[in-house]
């Protein structure tokens, strides 16, 4: 990472300048910025460049395996190419072996076992029988790790890689993240372990421990594994098998947890673990095929509420000219929340940095007021009737559109969302006239759904 004047180490300060006549420590800073840029961060260094590993991956495929082939170089790297298909080339478990034999004979390095562990934590995968025969070489060699990422190593021994996953997840269940610290505190640990097989299977684990019930302490552990994982978030680690699974696993489980807890920092920190790893279902279901319906309805529910609350939020920070009637409107639709199955916020000029600020997703609208806001909901009745709503602050109409309609706003579009043509295509306005507008709203749900009136609905106006 670049050397910032704050932070700069010890040998940044040192007197050499004086005595040279030299500004060392912006000269160091400009080189480390220079050679970030040019290469890549820390981490880079760690794995082997695509460039070369392609390379050996051609090379064995055309070769049917043959070490002789390949540059001292992408033999090396080879230890990378031992978990799985890379290109034309998929490695059968006398591949793994003979690649060990040549190390053990030939790599003539005291980093040789070292870049085989990191390669191994990096690589993990309990479905991959690479990962027993790796682990098994480095047993018996485990004290050859160097630095303080052996000794990381060795502690848990992690060569034995079914204990070590089972040891760290119950740790973990019984609410003591200490191990994760340790990760951090050391560079290269940490970035061996961002987005690692380790983690992977890690996260794993502690998801059927969340479901079970049989974790402690959940919100400040979950937190801290998904930070140990980095903005990669999962990655590319694994077989899609392990790492699908391993995903479903934890979401299932920190929904079944918030779900029991019920508190709303539960569920907040419920909905950030499934954003984070499986991004939000309500823009993609890319990640989520494998995660049971029920678990995903608990979750869009709750994105549901979140999306509400926030347009509240944005229209408070917007300042509006009538907080009486929103604080009408927000009890009125906070009453019909079990039936709103979903929304989505719309944004003019001025509320979209305030929805930023809380990470809500949004889309444009045009043709508005500067300061307008508004979400967009699917109201579905008892028999699946679907009415949408378009609610928009200050004093504008709601809009609404019948069951079936052809003409209503497409949710969660990243394009625009047009007022003025909305007003045009609606089938019905509504305006929120004082004081019996909720009896309104509330009669015109129950005709175009058949839900019935909430016996909230009476207190509000």
């Amino acid at each position: 990472m670049p050397i910032s004047n704050e932070s700069a180490p010890e040998w940044a300060r040192l007197p050499t300048g004086r005595l040279l006549q030299v500004p060392v420590r912006p000269k160091l800073i400009t080189l480390a910025e220079r050679l970030e840029k040019t290469h890549g961060p820390p981490g880079s260094a760690i794995a082997s460049p695509k460039s070369i590993l392609a390379s050996a991956a051609a090379k064995l495929a055309a070769s049917k395996g043959d070490l002789e082939t390949l540059t001292h170089r992408e033999r090396k790297a080879t230890i990378e190419l031992c978990w799985g298909k890379f290109g034309k080339w998929e490695p059968k478990a006398a591949d793994v072996r003979n690649w060990l034999v040549w190390a053990e004979r030939d790599w003539n390095s005291r980093f040789c076992v070292s870049r085989v562990a990191v390669s191994y934590v990096r690589n993990l995968d309990p479905t991959v029988e690479a990962t027993k025969i790796v682990g098994n070489w480095l047993a018996g060699r485990a004290k050859e790790i160097q630095g303080a990422f052996g000794d990381f190593f060795r502690d848990y021994a992690l060569y034995d890689s079914a204990r070590a996953v089972e040891w760290m997840s119950r740790s973990l269940g019984n609410g003591d993240p200490q191990f994760l610290s340790r990760i951090a505190a050391d560079l290269k640990t940490s970035v061996v372990a961002r987005g690692s097989g380790l983690l992977v299977s890690l996260i794993g684990a502690y998801g059927k421990l969340c479901a079970a019930p049989a974790a402690s302490n959940v919100a400040e552990v979950s937190r801290t594994l998904l930070r140990a994982f980095g903005e990669a978030g999962i990655g590319e680690k694994g077989s899609r098998e392990f790492r699908e699974s391993a995903r479903a696993s934890m979401v299932v489980g920190i929904v079944a947890w918030a779900s029991r807890d019920g508190g709303p920092e539960a569920i907040e920190r419920a909905i950030e673990t499934c954003l984070s790893l499986a991004g939000d279902p309500r823009q993609s279901m890319a990640s989520w095929d494998r995660i049971p319906f029920e678990t995903l309805a608990e979750v869009e529910a709750w994105l549901t509420k979140r999306t509400i609350e926030n347009l509240f939020l944005v229209i408070d920070t917007l300042r509006t000219d009538r907080p009486d009637q929103w604080k009408a409107r927000r009890a009125f639709w906070r009453s019909y929340l079990p039936y709103i199955k979903r929304a989505y916020l719309v944004c003019a000029n001025d509320a979209m940095a305030i929805a930023d600020q809380f990470n809500e997703p949004y889309g444009t609208l045009k043709n508005c007021d500067h300061r307008h806001c508004g979400v967009l909901m699917q109201i579905v009745g008892p028999s699946g009737d679907k009415l949408v709503v378009l609610e928009i602050n200050k004093n504008a109409s709601a809009l609404f559109w019948w069951p079936g309609s052809d003409y209503a706003p497409p949710f969660y579009s990243k394009g625009d969302y047009d007022r003025r043509s909305y007003l045009n295509s609606c089938d019905e306005t509504k305006a929120h006239m004082p004081p019996h507008w909720p009896h309104r709203f509330a009669d015109l749900i129950e005709g175009q759904t058949g839900i019935r009136r909430p016996a909230s609905v009476n207190q509000i106006g």
